[in-house]
């Protein structure tokens, strides 16, 4: 694998892509797929963009993140044009924290359920692919433990092949309309590097120790 970008552009009411390199990415990702048995995507900041906490009103409540969509179109992006691409069945695990408990209302109001919903129609974008997501709780002594955002690819004997840390998150498939984003419709750049292997047993070690913690597991519709 090599360092590569995506960049998004300002159309006129959306973002634009460069095929070329929306293909390289492809290239590079289903290349170390195809060896793989399991990719892992760890990105912390998975919850409080699926969903946020409203408080214009009394009665404060659960609602769509800004970026929801963008999360749930990138999986979806994810299958359809790599992990089903691969010459085997590939795992895929998501792994995340649950920064949203750190607000006081989300426990006194009891929007975990709500929030829960929303997780699982995330996961649930995998059609084609068993999947979980691994929701950990807060823990602000391991909310950075790993700080950039990282694929994991793992052989059938859980040993790590590859990982590849990607920046500024795993929602790079952006099909709504500007509006949507207002005053951050700007050009936006993604940046996938290769992990160095002189690091790869720290990688796994504190990959380990995040699936290790307390927090709950949500499988995708085709496992139930």
């Amino acid at each position: 694998m090599f360092e590569f970008n995506i960049k998004l552009l300002k159309g006129q009411n959306d973002y634009t892509y460069n095929k070329i390199e929306i293909e390289i990415f492809k290239k590079k990702i289903l290349k170390v797929l195809n060896i793989s048995h399991k990719i892992t995507i760890w990105d912390q900041y998975i919850p409080d963009n699926l969903a946020t906490i409203d408080k214009r009103y009394q009665k404060k409540t659960i609602k769509v993140g800004k970026y929801n969509n963008d999360y749930c179109n990138t999986l979806k992006f994810l299958e359809d044009e790599i992990f089903t691409k691969s010459n085997k069945k590939i795992n895929c695990e998501i792994l995340t924290m649950n920064k949203l408990e750190t607000d006081w209302d989300y426990k006194k109001l009891d929007l975990d359920k709500v929030f829960i919903k929303l997780a699982q129609d995330y996961v649930d974008q995998l059609k084609k692919t068993n999947a979980k997501l691994l929701i950990k709780n807060y823990a602000i002594d391991y909310w950075d433990l790993q700080h950039s955002r990282v694929f994991v690819f793992k052989d059938e004997f859980n040993q790590l092949i590859s990982y590849c840390i990607f920046e500024p998150g795993a929602d790079f498939i952006k099909k709504q309309h500007k509006s949507n984003y207002g005053s951050q419709y700007r050009v936006r750049n993604y940046k996938f590097t290769p992990g160095n292997k002189t690091n790869f047993d720290s990688v796994n070690s504190v990959m380990q120790i995040l699936s290790n913690l307390k927090g709950r597991e949500l499988s995708n519709s085709i496992q139930n």
